[in-house]
């Protein structure tokens, strides 16, 4: 019996993790990355105009069944090379800027 804890409880984002959005669903990026997180410990940080534009976007049909991944590599696949992922492991939350947009 081990008496440590997994990699997974130590970093969150190591954890494994699925996603099945069924094909009748009309489905965005954004609800998406919201199941991903469902049971993570992580929330998406408030949603800007920039980031929106991801969030409202359709999600693509090979997404629609994702993983099992970790949580870190399902998020940047859900968002795609365009979004670079941040993570404030303070508030655990988790946002996404335009790859090349200039930090405010």
């Amino acid at each position: 019996m081990s008496l440590t804890p997994r990699a997974a409880q130590h970093n969150l984002l190591l954890q494994p993790v699925q996603v099945v959005i069924p094909a009748n669903k009309a489905a965005t990026v954004g609800e998406a990355l919201n199941e991903v997180l469902r049971h993570s410990g992580y929330s998406l940080c408030d949603s800007s105009a920039e980031v929106s534009v991801l969030y409202d976007l359709p999600l693509p049909a090979p997404h629609r069944h994702l993983g099992p991944l970790l949580l870190y590599d399902a998020l940047r696949t859900l968002a795609g090379a365009a979004w670079v992922l941040a993570v404030d492991n303070t508030t655990r939350q988790v946002c996404f800027t335009r790859r090349g947009a200039p930090k405010p």
